[in-house]
């Protein structure tokens, strides 16, 4: 409710007020159309991508990876340790198929 009030620059009161009707449209309309937030972070990491890989190319770094919009999302310190968990899960998976074709 909250976050639709700051969309809608109402309070959360008049948020409350909406039937339930209009309540689910806005929560249809948010996940064809997704605002406030995370879109703005989005938009924000998709802009710091392409001036990184353009200063990447003019550097000749073609060789490495381009950047991704996801490289330069803001995280929580959760987001943080969850992604830095799945990569190290994902590393000892990686380790133990090659040691299981090693043998």
């Amino acid at each position: 409710m909250f976050r639709l009030a700051l969309a809608l620059g109402c309070s959360v009161r008049e948020v409350e007020l909406m039937s339930a009707a209009e309540f689910d449209e806005w929560g249809n309309y948010y996940a064809v159309e997704p605002f406030g937030a995370a879109r703005d972070n989005l938009h924000a990491g998709i802009v710091a991508s392409v001036i990184a890989n353009a200063a990447r190319a003019m550097s000749g770094g073609k060789k490495s990876d381009p950047f991704k919009p996801t490289d330069f999302l803001l995280q929580t310190a959760d987001e943080r340790q969850k992604r830095s968990l799945a990569a190290g899960v994902a590393k000892l998976r990686g380790m133990a198929k090659r040691k299981k074709k090693a043998k």
